[in-house]
């Protein structure tokens, strides 16, 4: 069996981040996502990858820390051994 791919999207909890999330998750791929919200349903969120057959790691992070966004790397790395796609999607409308 081959090994899934994995998936890095940032701002990937919501909008376009989440289509864009689920779309890798329907394509095979496992997902890592970070978010900034408070409001953010982890579990439905988990859910949500687990019913397209993909693994998840969800992780508050802010992107505009280097700090954070090492972190998420990690234990991405961690989980999954690896990261093959990196969509950065994370970003700030006022």
């Amino acid at each position: 069996m081959e090994e899934k791919k994995v998936v890095f999207v940032t701002g990937g909890s919501r909008g376009i981040g989440k289509a864009i999330s689920l779309k890798y998750a329907e394509n095979g791929y496992n997902v890592v996502i970070n978010y900034v919200s408070t409001n953010t349903d982890i579990e439905k969120l988990e859910k949500e990858f687990k019913e397209k057959g993909a693994e998840s790691l969800i992780l508050k992070a802010d992107v505009s820390k280097v700090e954070e966004v090492e972190n998420v790397v990690n234990k991405a790395i961690e989980r999954f051994g690896k990261i093959d796609v990196l969509v950065n999607n994370a970003g700030v409308t006022k």
